[in-house]
């Protein structure tokens, strides 16, 4: 289970960069494409059969009548841009959908940390325990024969408990 959680994860790795460097590409796309919008000219000089039939149209200064009639290319380049505009919404959706799994798996991390730093704490309360019996009993076994044994032992156990 374990090496197909790796798995997953790489492969989940991969997805991830291919999602952001398709993002960055419609976004530049959509962005080439609101800039040939914004320009006219641009518009007019793609009305390719236009331009092979007569050419002599196109030559500088371009007529401001012919500059209006593009609406042909910008409804295709509006169109385009829808287009590009709905794929980086699905990428969007899709990274956040990525980025939600390893928000998950990082949760499943964060659970069985936890669980081990319970268990770790658990033994170290019970060597604790173990050890205070032990040390109680090494009291109270202790030989000890002096006429003021009672006063040793004091001594010896608030010296061990310092």
């Amino acid at each position: 289970a374990r090496q197909v959680a790796l798995a997953s994860l790489e492969r989940l790795r991969h997805v991830k960069n291919a999602v952001s460097h398709l993002e960055a590409r419609t976004r530049d796309t959509a962005e080439a494409l609101e800039a040939i919008l914004d320009e006219d000219e641009d518009m007019c000089m793609m009305r390719l059969s236009l331009l092979r039939e007569r050419p002599r149209l196109f030559d500088p200064p371009i007529s401001p009548e012919l500059l209006t009639q593009h609406e042909d290319v910008e409804l295709l380049l509006e169109s385009y841009l829808q287009d590009a505009e709905a794929v980086q919404t699905r990428l969007e959706l899709i990274r956040l959908r990525i980025d939600n799994a390893e928000d998950l798996f990082g949760m499943k991390l964060d659970l069985a940390r936890n669980r081990l730093i319970t268990a770790d704490t658990i033994f170290t309360l019970l060597g604790m325990v173990v050890g205070a019996g032990a040390m109680v009993g090494g009291f109270f076994g202790m030989n000890l024969h002096q006429e003021k044994s009672s006063f040793v032992i004091v001594c010896v156990v608030t010296a061990s408990a310092l």
